[in-house]
């Protein structure tokens, strides 16, 4: 179905197409420069409609440009496939930037589909807006926001310079660079990240290989993480930290009575820990050009390593009855344990 209504300052092109859901088990949208909102329905069928806006002050740079546009939808195989194509009019970018940013230009899709089908997007300038999933989610995304409710899948996510925020992601793998993540709670994330801030509210196994990031986090089970001016801020710390860190900042605020594990190896790194009343078996190798601040009722000795440059520092905080361990291995930074 195609509509076309015209006037010297607007003209707005709409593409609908609908497809049965037998046999189909995902559906590919890739576009840019507008907003792709799904949302999910009872039907056994993907309704997926196309809105083309171009305003201009000559009727003839409107068609030209609506005419440099085309949207192609298609079953293949077991998906449907659906693709925003621009001609050579499209190929000065910084023209086509300046259209859509000053809302002359823009490519919208409404999507109406079952919960249960994946979805893989992607999409650059512009925004993603997802209603509640149950199923896999795959976005390649740069340039504008994403909002979703829960995701009850796998979400894999590749972010440049974008805004995330899902209120509940069972399990989220993402690529990020110069973005923002805001998550309410998850299962599982695994991040590989530059420039990038997180705030998760809850999260119960953490991993991520990070640069320059920022992480605030309130209530996380486990985290393992290698990263370098990075920084990480959590509020409870419940079970075990395997961190390798150089030149960034690490905070657990406080830890669980029966954390299992916390072992720490750092390098120009700001370290604090908040352990009082839990018990644990300590044990800190530090250089002596390391900053510690611990409190004597702790009750630790310390004592020169075999390398005179390094001390050890060791003791037990309370009846350890269940193996928790605190194990430091750290060079210049600072060490503060409460």
């Amino acid at each position: 179905m195609f509509l076309t209504a015209f006037s010297l300052q607007a003209k707005e092109e709409v593409i609908s197409e609908s497809f049965d859901t037998q046999n189909i088990d995902a559906l590919k949208i890739t576009s840019k420069f507008g907003r792709v909102k799904v949302e999910n329905w009872v039907k056994n069928e993907i309704a997926v409609t196309a809105i083309i806006k171009v305003s201009s002050n000559k009727e003839e740079a409107a068609e030209k440009i609506l005419s440099n546009v085309s949207v192609d939808m298609a079953r293949k195989g077991n998906y449907i496939n659906v693709e925003t194509t621009f001609e050579m009019f499209f190929s000065f970018m910084k023209f086509t930037n300046n259209l859509f940013r000053s809302g002359d230009f823009s490519i919208n899709y409404e999507v109406k589909m079952p919960q249960n089908i994946i979805l893989d997007i992607t999409l650059d300038n512009g925004n993603i807006v997802l209603y509640e999933r149950n199923a896999n989610v795959k976005i390649s995304h740069s340039n504008g926001s994403i909002s979703s409710q829960s995701i009850r899948g796998t979400a894999k996510m590749k972010l440049r310079s974008s805004k995330l925020k899902i209120s509940n992601v069972d399990s989220l793998l993402v690529d990020a660079k110069n973005s923002d993540i805001f998550l309410t709670k998850s299962r599982y994330i695994n991040a590989e990240s530059y420039n990038t801030s997180y705030e998760i509210n809850e999260v119960k196994l953490l991993e991520t290989s990070s640069l320059r990031d920022t992480f605030s986090v309130g209530d996380v089970t486990d985290v393992s993480a290698t990263s370098s001016l990075s920084s990480f801020s959590l509020a409870v710390l419940k079970n075990s930290a395997v961190m390798d860190t150089s030149y960034g900042n690490f905070s657990a605020e406080r830890v669980g009575e029966k954390f299992d594990e916390i072992k720490l190896t750092c390098k120009g790194t700001d370290v604090s820990i908040g352990l009082s009343p839990t018990p644990a078996s300590i044990a800190i190798n530090h250089h002596v050009s390391t900053k510690l601040n611990i409190p004597d009722n702790f009750g630790l000795s310390m004592k020169f390593g075999k390398d005179q440059k390094y001390l050890i520092t060791t003791g037990t905080v309370g009846a350890a009855k269940n193996n928790n361990e605190l194990l430091v291995n750290i060079k210049g930074g600072s060490l503060q344990l409460r």
